[in-house]
């Protein structure tokens, strides 16, 4: 079954998407700022869901450190063409709008200095980062990343755990972060709760699939699969290793996009405060919230048999 029958208003955004990121990517081809740099995207943009209401987040990757601070001007140069493409401000705050090289994202994983702007663009890098400028540095980041996670010594019978671990370290610690954010940074408080709900969740599961195909497989090919896989949407990635069973949950998902392309639905949102969850249409979001986790939970359970050691090493 295609996406384009099932998921229709899916449908709709990927087409906004594409138009909006080939505007993008023919700009940097014609007029070659920051060759030799790779600007990519994450969010809603990178994942192929965007509508005239999402904002662009975008980053760029060095790959040396002593190009960090060249590429921090040169950005602020290219910032206002990408705002007169996307029609709306990219995100340069956080996590987002930001430069780093490819030794530092490779380095410190899981140490002191492993940060949690530092963990989010690490594992967005993999689950959902998009080229604007440069799809082969795109795809040899992805690969140091990944050949980082899967090591030389790994045997066929194991799984990616370390990869795995760091995805749910990350899930965790966005949800940990929307408690600061909301609570004590004042952020937006209703929005980033129904997103934390559909669209964080899916690309969190999308990445637990991933390392569950990573089973009985050679380090080549646990390395080849995770570059395909992260290679392509994540509603796609969650089809193709669930097969049609996952409509029924991307059913609920499609509706979310079709409510976050609403100006008149994000605008309740973004002034829905904690207090104000009884209200519309932040109740029947969430409703419905509840009912795409127990049909992704289904989902994974109908995907893999519970001997599949992915179930274990979700707890343990």
């Amino acid at each position: 079954m295609s996406i384009e029958k099932r998921l229709p208003n899916a449908a709709i955004a990927r087409a906004f998407t594409k138009t909006q990121i080939s505007a993008i990517r023919e700009y940097f081809a014609k007029s070659g700022d920051l060759d030799g740099l790779l600007v990519g995207t994450n969010g809603s943009y990178a994942r192929g869901e965007a509508s005239a209401q999402s904002d662009l987040d975008f980053f760029v990757i060095c790959k040396n450190p002593n190009q960090v601070e060249g590429a921090k001007r040169a950005l602020k140069e290219v910032a206002p063409k990408l705002i007169k493409i996307a029609g709306r401000n990219p995100s340069t705050d956080g996590a987002f709008g930001h430069v780093e090289d490819i030794p530092t994202i490779l380095t410190n994983i899981g140490g002191n200095d492993d940060l949690n702007q530092k963990i989010t663009r690490r594992v967005l890098l993999l689950l959902e980062g998009e080229w604007l400028n440069d799809q082969a540095m795109l795809m040899e980041c992805r690969a140091s990343l990944l050949e980082r996670y899967i090591r030389p010594k790994m045997t066929s019978h194991q799984l990616a755990l370390f990869l795995l671990n760091d995805i749910i370290r990350y899930y965790r610690t966005v949800c940990v972060d929307f408690e600061f954010k909301t609570v004590e940074d004042d952020k937006d408080w209703g929005i980033r709760n129904i997103k934390l709900v559909f669209s964080r969740k899916l690309l969190y599961f999308s990445g637990v699939l991933a390392v569950a195909e990573t089973m009985q497989r050679s380090r080549e090919e646990k390395l080849r699969l995770l570059q395909e896989l992260f290679s392509i949407p994540v509603i796609d990635r969650v089809i193709k290793i669930c097969g049609d069973s996952a409509f029924h949950s991307l059913e609920l998902y499609d509706s979310f996009l079709r409510e976050m392309a609403s100006d008149v639905i994000r605008h309740d949102l973004e002034k829905t405060k904690e207090g104000d969850r009884t209200t519309e249409p932040f109740r029947r979001l969430k409703d419905e919230g509840h009912h795409f986790s127990w049909r992704l939970m289904s989902l994974f359970r109908q995907t893999y048999d519970i001997s599949h050691p992915i179930h274990r090493l979700i707890f343990l």
